[in-house]
């Protein structure tokens, strides 16, 4: 890929990017907040008998936010502060997994053999929140999430609303290596991160996934161009119908954030270029986390991944032709916004985006 600058190629994908900051439509259903608030009163009520505490959210995110993932799917998180203390212990067969050691003496439903325990903390977890009958239809964990099930008022599909229950620790209880940072005096040491209900491999129900949204986030402000590129992506997948989880590229871009390019046409080449490549691998591995594959998605998810493949590596070849095109026209133009003639590739790259 060429490293040229191309200041028009970069201008015209801002005007882009400006488009799609435009606020959403409010997609959320009154009816989910409803359930949610329900959920909320039936685990406060229980809290007030054993200590425990929770909270909507979590650092880095609105307080009481419901997030869309896919049509039908939402999520929201459930802060989880048990009345004793859990020490993280680093999992020395899966990377990115602690243990939580609540000690031999703590009884408690969710505790089994002085440690946290998935299943436990899920059976716990479904009792508190159906024990009054709420209208939540069907409930289960399907070894990474708490998933609620139930029909919408004048809606006939059904609705999944994702739980996540989640555990927050500050950083003097990190036990994994310090993840690598961009020299400038960057410190994630005044942030919270969490562990979250995750399958591991090799199967050990005590394994419990790290997640630190904050630290995420403030990577993600070291290069201006990040959320950006984040944006454009996320277009780009919706209009060529790659229906992975954005997740995915903001992986991606965390992991390269060192090396990414501070002109935003470039920084959006690189990332593309890192996406195709990590699909031509087929595998994508969260942030502090290098043994989950974010791309097994569903049954059959090698066909899909490979398609995604063919698809993504084309439209590399036809975004590089376009910054080529853009990069004559700068010369001829002399830097002027306006394009030379007839070769309007302005117009081709507003259309790639569904412009």
């Amino acid at each position: 890929m060429s490293s040229l600058i191309c200041k028009k190629f970069s201008m015209a994908l801002n005007s882009v990017a400006s488009c799609l900051m435009r606020p959403p439509k409010d997609e959320i259903l009154d009816e989910l907040y409803m359930v949610q608030h329900k959920i909320m009163e039936n685990l406060n009520s229980a809290g007030r008998w054993d200590g425990t505490l929770f909270t909507f959210g979590v650092m880095g995110n609105s307080s009481e936010a419901i997030t869309k993932k896919h049509d039908g799917k939402y999520e929201f998180q459930v802060n989880v502060n048990f009345p004793f203390e859990l020490k993280p212990i680093r999992d020395e067969r899966r990377p990115g997994f602690v243990m939580l050691q609540a000690g031999e003496l703590v009884d408690h439903p969710a505790v089994v053999n002085g440690f946290l325990q998935r299943d436990a903390l899920a059976c716990w977890f479904l009792f508190i929140i159906n024990k009054d009958g709420t209208n939540i239809r069907n409930f289960s964990l399907d070894g990474e999430e708490f998933i609620m099930s139930f029909s919408l008022i004048n809606i006939r599909s059904s609705v999944h609303l994702i739980c996540k229950p989640v555990l927050q620790f500050d950083f003097s209880k990190w036990p994994l290596p310090y993840p690598e940072v961009p020299d400038g005096g960057l410190s994630f040491r005044n942030h919270p991160w969490y562990a979250v209900p995750r399958v591991t491999v090799p199967l050990d129900k005590r394994s419990f996934m790290v997640w630190a949204p904050d630290w995420e986030r403030f990577l993600m402000e070291w290069n201006c161009h990040a959320n950006k590129v984040l944006l454009l992506m996320r277009e780009i997948m919706e209009q060529m119908e790659i229906y992975l989880p954005l997740d995915v590229v903001k992986s991606i871009i965390l992991r390269n954030i060192q090396t990414l390019p501070f002109d935003l046409g470039n920084c959006f080449l690189a990332v593309f270029e890192a996406f195709v490549n990590d699909l031509q691998e087929g595998k994508v591995t969260p942030f502090l986390v290098d043994s989950v594959n974010m791309l097994q998605i569903g049954s059959n998810y090698e066909a899909k991944i490979e398609m995604y493949h063919y698809t993504a590596s084309n439209l590399l070849i036809t975004f590089k032709n376009v910054k080529s095109r853009a990069l004559a026209d700068q010369v001829k133009t002399g830097g002027d916004n306006q394009s030379s003639g007839p070769d309007n590739w302005i117009t081709v790259l507003h259309l790639l985006f569904g412009n």
